[in-house]
């Protein structure tokens, strides 16, 4: 069998022919695609690769071959020409795809822009472009609609927008017309009109309660004032002004602090009206309720509380009304309600409401009166009230009588407490109704006893009192002449020698003046107005120390006895002063005795409560020491025992006595916070006692000693007295002493020359009581100048003057006239010379 190329059997010179193609490809797989003759294919089944070309192993002269490949070739053929329409129908399709994508492209840019009129012909051999060109025409008319909703929405929400401006304006009145053919601004403008609709009824409703608000705040009595928390005022009413007085012009700025500086000058305490408004605005959450007075006389009650929206404070209210009428009613009410019950309680008075003589109301006092408690009382005869029938009787037919003319009748009486003790009483009775009906009437009994005693207390301290003040009064000039005696005499024992025959002259005159200043002495104590030296002492070694010079006092034929307790009592006073007051009673004792007798003297601890001082008429409660001096004398009658505190009162022979003894030891013991009492009768003896408070106390040992030398010494005094005997007396001492002196006449002069001087001046001699400027005041003007200046202060008057005058206190030193040159100088020395 020929082996031939099988393009070349194929006898096809076109070069498209798979045929004459085939040398490199598989044409056996073209034909058996192309092929759809059964036949054929059976013989593509048989077909063998051929050697040369790989296609086919084909025999070239087998017919059937021969003829199969002459189908193939037609069969080529119709495929090539089909296929050549195909490419040429193809090529118009790519054409009129490239026409059209152009087309389209061009169309949505116009869409995408926003121009809703852009169409396209939609008019294509290509089913895909056509129905592409159908989308993008419906796209664009789909985009139309919208821009134009756009529109008309844009439109819509421009005259929301407007509406709203005009109502945040204050025109309710304003709607949305909602013509739009978008259904979104329908909605919008319903929703918005509804909502306009809801705040003017809101705003309406509010208005109208604004408005009732308003009125109530206008028709309230009360003025009303709201500030906020920058001070500023936020709303008040018209009352507020009218109660204030305030002007239209400062109220309306705004300025609490200028209303507040308006009204202030209208107060009684302005400073205090404001201390309270700065502290209610400085604790915001605080409320208070006050009265404020004004100077005219009104009173305004003030209400503040804090001013909160939810729980936020945003202001304070203050609230102000008038009460000056109230407070008039009220305070009248209360005199009336006060007179209603003291008519009804009669207090501290017992009252009875009488009916025939029966008790048919008691108040609460009768107890305290008669012992008696109201209800015991009632449907009892007065007759219980007093001590016996008779005077029952007497005080009936003296009441009754008076009352058919006069409506009140008031006499004194002796009743009958329920104690059986007399009371003295005085008797106020009042008829009941407009007359006299079954003797029907009030009657107060007021308990006078203490009053009458203390009547009597009275006029004896009354008595006493006076010549105290005359003692007091006299002591300065008195005292002044005896510095002036006492300091001359010094000063001539000073410059005679000790054989000259004057100088027993001058001690007698110098004993005298001793006397006469012991004497002024007494009569200061009398007075309560001597200086005294209190200290913690045992009173019990007080008697002990003078026991022996009481002893010599009384002589071999009086017996004293003396009965202290083991147990040390402290007293606070001065032993001096005690002692005088013992040696006082030792000697009235001693002449009180005629013959032969006994003195006794005993101490003991006493606590006075208060019916010790209700009976007795005297004390205060508390822990006493009590002495009790005692003699066995003639004793005295009720009217000479009733005078013996009274100054210059005695019984004496005349020169044996002074009457001061008994008064001055009245004055010490009263001036020591103590009291002195006197029990005697006539042919039964005396006996006095004396109080003093008891102290818990421990005692210190008394060093104290003084110094009966002349001291001398050195540097310049600057001495202020306005009684010339004195000062010259006082300039001599201090020069003869070393010193030397600078005089001033009176407290400005004083000053005057310390000024002048201000650099020489040791120490100050300052008289308390001076003209033009007294000790004190030129002691504080000096101490301007010079602070740690030393002072002493002199003073002929009494104690109670020199206090007054504010130097009797601690780091201040004073000398009492009349003084002696020692006493003095060395005073002087002390001060000078203290760090």
């Amino acid at each position: 069998m020929q082996k031939t190329k099988c393009w070349e059997l194929l006898n096809c010179k076109d070069e498209k022919c798979p045929a004459y193609q085939s040398k490199d490809l598989k044409c056996w797989l073209i034909l058996k695609t192309r092929c759809k003759n059964t036949l054929q294919n059976q013989l593509i089944d048989k077909l063998e690769l051929c050697p040369e070309c790989s296609v086919f192993k084909l025999n070239a002269n087998d017919k059937l071959h021969r003829e199969f490949l002459s189908a193939i070739c037609k069969e080529y053929k119709y495929l090539r020409e089909d296929l050549e329409i195909r490419e040429a129908e193809l090529e118009n399709a790519n054409a009129e795809l490239s026409h059209n994508l152009i087309e389209i492209t061009e169309a949505l840019e116009k869409i995408s822009s926003g121009d809703p009129d852009v169409r396209i012909s939609e008019k294509s051999n290509i089913k895909v472009i056509q129905d592409l060109k159908h989308m993008i025409n419906l796209t664009a008319m789909n985009v139309g609609e919208i821009v134009q909703q756009s529109h008309e929405l844009a439109m819509a929400l421009t005259e929301h927008f407007d509406v709203l401006h005009k109502v945040t304006k204050g025109d309710l009145n304003a709607r949305v017309t909602g013509a739009s053919n978008v259904e979104l601004a329908d909605i919008l403008a319903k929703v918005t009109n509804e909502m306009i609709e809801s705040i003017s009824g809101e705003i309406n409703k509010r208005q109208q309660a604004l408005s009732l608000l308003s009125a109530t705040l206008e028709s309230t009595a009360d003025g009303i004032l709201v500030v906020d928390r920058n001070a500023k005022i936020a709303s008040y009413n018209r009352k507020f002004m009218e109660m204030w007085n305030i002007p239209d012009d400062i109220i309306s700025t705004g300025s609490d602090e200028k209303a507040l500086s308006y009204v202030l000058p209208q107060l009684k305490e302005p400073a205090l009206f404001l201390e309270k408004v700065n502290e209610l605005y400085s604790s915001p959450e605080k409320e208070r309720v006050d009265i404020i007075e004004f100077k005219d006389g009104r009173i305004f009650e003030r209400y503040s509380k804090p001013q909160k929206i939810g729980d936020k404070i945003v202001g304070r209210v203050w609230s102000f009304r008038d009460i000056s009428e109230r407070v008039k009613a009220e305070k009248a009410l209360k005199e009336i309600e006060a007179l209603e019950s003291s008519i009804l309680s009669a207090i501290p008075h017992a009252v009875l409401g009488l009916k025939n003589r029966i008790i048919i109301f008691a108040n609460n006092s009768v107890e305290k009166v008669f012992g008696w408690k109201p209800e015991e009382l009632i449907g009892q005869s007065t007759r219980i009230l007093y001590r016996s029938d008779k005077e029952f009787e007497e005080i009936g037919n003296l009441f009754y009588p008076v009352l058919q003319k006069m409506r009140t009748f008031s006499e004194e009486f002796v009743c009958r407490h329920k104690s059986g003790e007399d009371i003295i009483c005085r008797v106020t009775a009042s008829v009941i109704g407009p007359r006299l009906e079954d003797k029907k009437i009030v009657v107060s009994y007021e308990d006078i006893t203490e009053s009458k005693k203390l009547a009597a207390q009275l006029i004896q301290a009354q008595k006493m009192e006076a010549v105290g003040t005359l003692a007091g009064g006299v002591a300065h000039d008195f005292n002044n002449i005896l510095t002036a005696i006492l300091s001359y005499a010094n000063l001539i024992l000073m410059k005679i020698s000790t054989d000259n025959p004057v100088r027993k002259y001058v001690n007698n005159i110098i004993l005298a003046s001793e006397k006469a200043a012991a004497l002024t002495k007494n009569l200061l104590t009398f007075s309560r107005k001597q200086i005294i030296e209190p200290r913690p002492v045992n009173i019990n070694e007080i008697i002990n120390n003078i026991k022996n010079l009481i002893v010599r006092l009384i002589g071999e034929e009086i017996e004293l006895k003396i009965n202290l307790p083991d147990e040390k009592l402290i007293v606070f006073v001065d032993p001096v002063n005690i002692e005088q007051v013992l040696m006082n009673l030792a000697s009235n004792a001693k002449d009180a005795i005629s013959d032969r007798g006994i003195i006794s003297i005993k101490t003991e601890v006493i606590e006075l409560d208060n019916e010790f001082i209700r009976i007795h008429g005297y004390g205060k409660p508390g822990k006493y020491v009590l002495i009790s001096f005692s003699d066995t004398g003639e004793g005295m009658d009720e009217k000479t025992r009733s005078r013996i505190f009274e100054p210059f009162f005695t019984t004496k022979e005349v020169g044996k006595g002074t009457g001061l003894g008994l008064a001055m030891s009245y004055g010490i013991i009263k001036q020591h916070d103590g009291f002195i009492t006197c029990y005697s009768e006539k042919g039964k003896g005396t006996t006095f006692k004396i109080y003093l408070p008891l102290i818990n106390v421990k005692l210190q040992k008394n060093n104290h000693h003084e110094s009966h030398y002349i001291v001398r010494g050195h540097g310049t005094i600057l001495i202020a007295e306005d009684n010339e005997d004195v000062r010259k007396s006082a300039v001599e001492i201090l020069v003869e002493a070393g010193y030397k002196v600078i005089e001033a006449i009176d407290g400005e002069d004083a000053i005057k020359k310390y000024l002048e001087n201000r650099n020489k001046i040791d120490l100050l001699l300052l008289d308390v009581v001076m003209p033009k400027k007294n000790g004190k005041e030129v002691y504080e003007s000096i101490k301007l100048e010079k602070p740690d200046i030393k002072v002493i202060f002199t003073s002929g008057y009494t104690y109670d003057i020199a206090h007054k005058k504010g130097v009797i206190a601690d780091g201040v030193d004073l000398v009492i006239k009349p003084f002696v040159p020692n006493i003095l100088l060395q005073k002087i020395n002390e001060t000078i010379n203290r760090k």
